[in-house]
Formats: C-alpha cells, structure tokens, sequence
C-alpha cells in the first residue's frame, strides 16, 4: 500500500483526531429542510464516509448473510429523520416532554445507525466465545470513529448518541432492522443548519479530558 508517509500528513492525521468535536443540533422551533440538491450531494458524500469507515480492522469473520463484517450501517435520510421525529411521541406516549430526540431528529441533515452483531448468547457463551464478541464490538467502534473522522475531515458536524428509542425493539421492527443486532450509535450528521434555528450543544466530556501520562504507562521489563 503507498500513502504519504511524510510529517506534514501525519501532523494533519493528528489534526483531523483532535479537532473532532461533539455538536448536538437541536431544532428550536419547526423541521429544518435542507434543499433537495445540497441534500443529495451530502448524504453522497456520507456514503462515502461510510465506505471509507468499513476499512475499520476486524479480527473474526462474523459470516452472516455472507458477509465477514460485524457491524451494519443505515442512512436516514433527512426526509425519514422528519417523519420519525413527528411520530416518536405517538409511537412512544411514555416519551418525557424533555426529551430533545425529536428536536435532533428536525434538525440533523441526516442519521447514520450503527449495529453490531453479536455472536454468541451470553448467558451460556464460554470465556472464548465472549472475547469473539468484544472483538466484534471492538470493530464495529473502530468503523465507527472512521466514520467521525471522515465527516470531520469534510466539516460535517456530528453527534455520537447511544440511540434512546432507536434500541427499542418497536423501533428496529420499524425501520426493519433485525432484532438480533444490537445498536452501538446513532450519528447525527448537520449539513449546516442556519444558527438561527437551532440550539448547538456541546460534548460534555470534552474538557474532562487528561494528560495522556495520566493514563498510559510504558512498560519495561528490567
């Protein structure tokens, strides 16, 4: 494989991890929409993201529907993203009037859903068994943060949420998503909603972050 191998490339690769930032997108009154045409043109520019995400390392070959991959990924474009936003109270009436899914939902240009496949039943998995589907999980977070750092790089900003109702199994019968995959994120994706109409939030972990001597340790064996 030939790639740039230069300082200045990897002084951008750095760039890029550490200028990647957490932007909840919250829409303050009605349904963002985005022209149809700049649309189009971004949720081209995810697939490829997402395409460049799939280059994420995996050590065992889930083979389901024969595919080595354990991880799957679903676009919502942002006309299904709307419609799902003004039916998730109806869908789910126990859903807190707090709750900003919906805002995110009309505001967001697009909604990346992330599963991985688990494996093994893991109630009864064996120590072997259980450590394959932490790997499968391992990769299936690794595509995941390709798929950040490819957005970031094309100034898309994005959210990484653990899903709320998209988990629910009402919800993946909906967008028939098999039950058995279990979703890892739910990535909001902006395609730059005018400031005015939204509210922009921030990671909350981002200022917690620590030294990295804080948390590695070289190890000599002397």
């Amino acid at each position: 494989m030939n790639f740039d191998t230069s300082s200045e490339f990897a002084q951008n690769v750095s760039k890029l991890i550490r200028s990647r930032r957490t932007a909840k997108i919250v829409a303050t009154a009605e349904p963002i929409h985005h022209p149809h045409d700049d649309a189009a043109k971004n949720d081209s520019e995810v697939l490829k993201s997402i395409s460049d995400a799939g280059f994420a390392p995996f050590h065992y070959d889930r083979g389901v529907n024969g595919l080595a991959e354990p991880w799957r990924f679903y676009l919502l474009k942002q006309d299904e993203c709307r419609e799902i936003g003004g039916q998730l109270a109806s869908w789910f009436p126990d859903m807190r009037p707090n709750n900003k899914l919906p805002a995110m939902l009309n505001a967001c240009g697009c909604l990346v859903l992330v599963t991985w496949l688990p494996q093994f039943d893991r109630a009864t998995a064996d120590e072997k068994q259980i450590q394959i589907d932490e790997e499968h999980l391992a990769a299936t977070a690794s595509a995941t943060q390709n798929l950040l750092l490819s957005l970031t790089a094309k100034n898309f900003r994005t959210y990484w949420s653990s899903g709320g109702f998209f988990r629910m199994d009402e919800m993946l019968d909906r967008l028939k998503i098999d039950r058995s995959e279990k979703l890892l994120s739910a990535i909001f994706v902006d395609y730059g909603a005018n400031e005015k109409d939204v509210e922009v939030l921030s990671g909350k972990q981002h200022t917690n972050r620590s030294d990295r001597d804080k948390w590695t340790r070289v190890i000599e064996l002397g």
